[in-house]
């Protein structure tokens, strides 16, 4: 396996939370250390070395606006030995910032850029993007509902969060267009012409010098290739160079836009290739033809885009899945009049070669494009899916979160038509929701002895545990049917988000004296509950924080709903 493939592989997830999701301001009192690094020229190298306790850090190269640079996964070892990174040859003058870690536990040091291609850029601030340290770990199950009246059921893990009641504010929802779309100010374009034969395919192509002289003006950033629209064209063809998109640094990225869609394209996504390419491949973005969708996909799409996408190798189709890190599709699209109250019910269905649907949860409209992320190319539907459970009405604080989670299959009722929102929810099924929400994966070899890959939360649990979100409790336990406290659902989430840099800014104890029962929030969930709070993702009843009442299925749907519009 090559060098980028295995570094995808690892820090995959992670990459793609991490460009759509604001930073976190760092702890202090991290035992890792960085050396320090001289200033460079663009196009010289720099060598990022230092020592750590832990066993793996993550290694992440901030530009001066803030942008990524470069994510990386080192062993103890590897951080030791130095890393060489190679700026790009138009590298923008500026200050850089370098952080390793994991967790609270992280080191940060800056460099400078003597010299840009094109000069200093605007400066925004940094994100330095934390992993969530290991220390215990409760899971949380998938349903919350606003308890009222704290009943203080005690927590066996030092995962809790406090859960959003009927008085929890609301997390802003941001409302800019969708990251395949917009344009960054560091983006360069090529307009292609392609030429529509009989079939109505229409086939164009990006020369390697072209490509690569775009890829230097964009210092670094994403090059939109644009494919002038052809009256009653079916498909479009584009054939890339494959050597320049396997030499793509990390955080650089194509955006191939066509009338019917705009799909990102990074090197990351040529080990998805069952066939890798020689020398060119062709990514095809296609109408597929309702008829050959299921009847009830067929009636849920009808009058709406499905599409149809591929990549082809030396002419023949090439299986294209499991890529380390996920294209990033958007379809232009116009509500209708009846969606229009409602467009978070406007979601993505996955059509599969043997006819079965699936929802997929990252998608979302705005802007007049729906948005969504896949790892694999197949059939999908834009549909309006509207969701009703009869149990919801009397909790019309979380109804349409709730909804909008089911439309996506985030979250699931109890049954088809109730959702049982004041039940409290479990540790593996909170953890579980949290890590499908987050869409964050990871290899791991080892799990907790009390879960069995059997159940349906082993995975995400898994995930979490090796991750660092979790620790579980003693002896290797998990403890997975145990109901999560308040106050352990915010641990949990706090690290989760911390591990895709999505809080902006650090709380401490001192936040909370505002509450009446601030003193009954445990000392390892403090500084977590705090930050949400300053972040807006919690809130207590108005008073309280109820930090030992058990969270319930309808909070964190609520929760839910906040992170899934953090991104």
């Amino acid at each position: 396996m090559k060098k980028w493939q295995m570094k995808y592989r690892a820090v995959s997830a992670l990459l793609v939370v991490l460009l759509l999701l604001p930073g976190l301001v760092l702890a202090e009192g991290a035992s890792t250390r960085l050396d320090s690094i001289s200033a460079a020229e663009p196009g010289e190298s720099v060598v990022i070395r230092g020592d750590t306790a832990l066993e793996e850090v993550l290694v992440r190269i901030l530009r001066p606006n803030g942008t990524l640079l470069e994510l990386d996964l080192l062993s103890k070892d590897e951080l030791a030995a130095g890393q060489t990174v190679t700026l790009p040859a138009a590298a923008p003058e500026g200050t850089y910032q370098v952080s390793a870690g994991m967790g609270q536990d992280v080191a940060v040091v800056t460099f400078q850029v003597k010299a840009g291609g094109n000069g200093p850029e605007p400066s925004t601030s940094p994100s330095v993007s934390p992993s969530v340290s290991p220390s215990q770990s409760p899971s949380v199950s998938p349903s919350t509902s606003p308890s009222q009246s704290p009943s203080q059921s005690p927590s066996d893990s030092p995962d809790s969060g406090s859960q959003d009641g009927p008085g929890v504010t609301t997390a802003p929802s941001p409302t800019a267009s969708p990251a395949s779309t917009a344009k960054p100010a560091e983006q360069a374009d090529i307009a292609v012409k392609g030429a529509m034969n009989a079939a109505g395919a229409v086939t164009a192509s990006v020369s390697e010098q072209a490509l690569k002289e775009a890829l230097q003006k964009a210092t670094g950033g994403q090059v939109a290739i644009q494919l002038d629209a052809v009256s009653g064209a079916k498909e479009y063809q584009l054939s890339l160079p494959s050597a320049v998109l396997e030499a793509l640094p990390t955080g650089q990225s194509l955006l191939v836009k066509t009338e019917l869609a705009s799909v990102t394209v990074t090197s990351a996504m040529l080990a998805g290739l069952e066939t890798p390419p020689t020398s060119n491949f062709a990514l095809v973005i296609g109408r597929a033809d309702p008829a050959s969708l299921p009847a009830e996909a067929a009636q849920a799409a009808s009058g709406k885009p499905v599409l149809e996408l591929a990549f082809r190798v030396d002419g023949k189709p090439a299986s294209w899945s499991g890529s380390p890190v996920p294209a990033i599709i958007t379809v232009p699209y116009q509500p209708a009049a009846s969606e229009q109250a409602r467009t978070d019910l406007i979601v993505v269905w996955h059509i599969g070669d043997n006819g079965n649907t699936s929802v997929i949860p990252s998608s979302r409209y705005n802007n007049g494009a729906v948005t969504f992320e896949t790892t694999h190319f197949s059939k999908y539907a834009v549909v309006y899916s509207p969701v009703g459970f009869s149990d919801t009405a009397s909790y019309p604080w979380a109804e349409k979160q709730i909804e909008a989670l089911a439309a996506r299959g985030i979250i699931e009722g109890t049954s088809r038509d109730t959702f049982a929102p004041a039940a409290n929810i479990k540790r593996a099924d909170y953890l579980h929701l949290l890590v499908k929400t987050l869409g964050l994966t990871a290899e791991f070899n080892s799990s907790f002895d009390d879960i069995s890959p059997n159940d349906y939360y082993y995975t995400s649990v898994s995930i979490a545990k090796k991750l660092g979100i979790t620790e579980g409790a003693e002896g290797n336990s998990f403890h997975p049917a145990a109901e999560i406290t308040r106050q352990d659902m915010f641990t949990l989430t706090y690290r989760a988000l911390s591990l895709a840099g999505a809080v902006k800014a650090q709380g401490t104890a001192a936040d909370l004296q505002g509450f009446a029962d601030a003193s009954s929030v445990a000392s390892y969930a403090a500084d977590s509950l705090a930050t949400l709070y300053k972040a807006k993702l919690l809130e207590g009843d108005g008073s309280r924080l109820l930090p030992l009442a058990p969270a319930t299925r309808a909070e964190t749907a609520v929760l839910m709903y906040r992170i899934y519009q953090m991104k």
